[in-house]
């Protein structure tokens, strides 16, 4: 899944260039009407979400792994007891 994890960041960063990109196109000496938040705002909201998925988005290997040998484990146990029924 790190793939996964490589898109999502370019993926961002390239939303944060796209959407700041009209602000520093801005003429020298030329003022907004008024102050635009909204900018900021997508930017805060898209960077902690970027962060919630890439923290929240965990890998399950290690724990598929351990669960694959408790299986394992568990059916050579029932294996030998079937073995010492049996004997």
């Amino acid at each position: 899944m790190p793939k996964l994890r490589l898109i999502l960041v370019l993926l961002t960063l390239f939303s944060l260039h796209v959407i700041a990109n009209p602000v520093f196109a801005q003429a020298e000496g030329e003022e907004e009407a008024g102050k635009s938040w909204v900018l900021n705002y997508i930017c805060v909201v898209l960077s902690v979400v970027l962060g919630i998925v890439v923290v929240g988005y965990g890998t399950n290997r290690e724990t598929e792994e351990e669960r694959k040998r408790e299986r394992k484990e568990a059916q050579e146990k029932e294996e030998r007891l079937k073995k010492l029924e049996q004997g």
